[in-house]
């Protein structure tokens, strides 16, 4: 049940109900910085060995085409022709393992 604290706005009210409010304060900046527009402390970002591998495979992603062009032609062919073959038991074999993976 909220506590009702008069002469607050409502707003105030639920802030004050809602837990302890932290406030954060900024000094001005020095005129160096006003001149330049650069903050006087540096920061320094150190990524893991695992983020830098995934940065690493997210690049040579970017590199390879969406589609394999080539390789969607010629079954396109091979369709319209007739000559496609498939292995239906190993289609649906891929199939069960997807719809399992889904369920995970």
């Amino acid at each position: 049940m909220p506590i009702e604290i008069i002469g607050l706005p409502t707003g105030a009210a639920h802030a004050v109900a809602d837990g302890p409010q932290v406030s954060v304060a900024r000094t001005d900046t020095t005129v160096a910085q006003d001149e330049t527009g650069k903050s006087s402390a540096s920061d320094t970002v150190t990524l893991s060995e695992m983020a830098q591998q995934l940065q690493k495979v997210e690049k040579l992603l970017a590199t390879q085409p969406v589609v394999d062009t080539q390789r969607t032609e010629s079954i396109r062919n091979a369709l319209r022709h007739g000559e496609y073959e498939f292995d239906a038991q190993r289609v649906a074999e891929k199939f069960s393992e997807f719809e399992a993976k889904l369920r995970r």
